[in-house]
């Protein structure tokens, strides 16, 4: 699964940016800290830019932890690496521009489905020690009888027979509109279940790693017994897993945040180009550029998307960070983000 010469290219250009950028910012922080990425579909390209000048500024970051998009791109920066993720991420584009899909949701799903093939084949051909007590998957899980799975595999089985056919084809569009509908309709059952977030920081095998990496954005995996969905269902109002431990401060990546700036950035959750997503991962270089000059520790340097979490200042109640943070909603609105995050199918 080579990308084509192209997409490695920019994706060279990419990381060599942010070693530029990055050189010699990382020198006055020493101490250790942790990042947490948000949920946000494909808006992790925000995410893996500031991660890129994170690791070309050789800062000491311990532990990495997402959900949804943020989780998935993530876990391939530990994986692959910033170079091989980009360029993998900068082929699909290609996959898009080329589907006979006319619906952001559809193509979500159609993404969905190739993700799942993605996580099968990096997790067999990378080393998974990299990813051990390093990388920090929260989904949300609960317990559900056997007739409920049975439902949920016909059902996505059936989604995702009708996405690729009309995908391919252009045909069909009503008939897999209803049938992506009707699976993303069963998951919110998960709900009567009361789920919780599930995090995982082993990966033993390369298909439990595949699960974990699916585990976090879907609608439906099974994972150790369990029904799994997209993490941001019990991550709180910033689809955000922070740590709790008050082991380390915390960098903080808002891509929920970033999906709520514009229009434009909330189409983007679900179906980028070549040109949008490059252009993303330099917002993401700038941005942590701009913090690591201004101060990372400092409060005032924080923004709306990017936010220094002190030891501590985690917030297990509200899920956010920071004593004054606001207590969660009556209707939770990652629920509305569930819908528009891929549906890993």
């Amino acid at each position: 699964m080579s990308p084509p010469a192209a997409d490695k290219a920019l994706a060279t250009d990419l990381a060599e940016r942010a070693a530029k950028v990055g050189l010699g910012l990382g020198i006055a922080t020493h101490s250790e800290f942790d990042i947490v990425v948000s949920g946000g579909g494909n808006l992790n390209a925000f995410s893996i830019g500031i991660q890129s000048v994170l690791l070309a500024a050789g800062l000491n970051v311990v532990r990495w932890a997402g959900t949804s998009g943020g989780a998935d791109g993530t876990f391939d920066v530990i994986l692959k690496g910033v170079k091989m993720t980009m360029a993998h991420r900068l082929a699909y584009a290609r996959i898009f521009a080329s589907s006979r899909l006319h619906s952001s949701s559809l193509m979500e799903g159609m993404q969905s489905h190739h993700w799942r093939q993605l996580g099968a084949w990096e997790t067999a051909r990378y080393d998974l020690k990299s990813l051990d007590a390093t990388m920090h998957i929260a989904t949300a899980c609960a317990g559900a009888p056997r007739f409920a799975h049975k439902t949920m595999r016909d059902l996505q089985a059936a989604a995702v027979e009708s996405i690729m056919h009309t995908a391919n084809t252009g045909e069909g569009a009503l008939a897999t509109e209803a049938a992506a509908a009707a699976y993303s309709a069963a998951a919110y059952t998960i709900g009567l279940y009361g789920p919780a977030t599930k995090i995982i920081s082993g990966y033993p095998s390369p298909e439990q790693a595949a699960s974990a990496f699916i585990a976090a954005s879907t609608y439906y995996e099974p994972y150790d017994g369990l029904w799994c969905l997209d993490g941001g269902l019990t991550t709180g109002p910033d689809m955000t897993p922070l740590f709790y431990d008050s082991l380390r401060p915390q960098l903080v990546v808002k891509l929920v945040s970033l999906a709520k700036s514009s229009a434009e950035m909330m189409a983007q959750v679900g179906v980028y180009n070549t040109s949008s997503w490059s252009a993303l991962v330099k917002r993401g270089q700038d941005a942590m550029v701009e913090l690591l000059g201004c101060g990372l520790t400092n409060p005032a340097c924080s923004t709306e998307f990017v936010v220094w979490c002190p030891t501590g200042a985690a917030n297990a109640t509200s899920q956010s960070c920071g004593p004054h943070a606001p207590a969660l909603p009556d209707k939770e609105p990652q629920f509305e983000f569930l819908g528009i995050d891929p549906p890993r199918a």
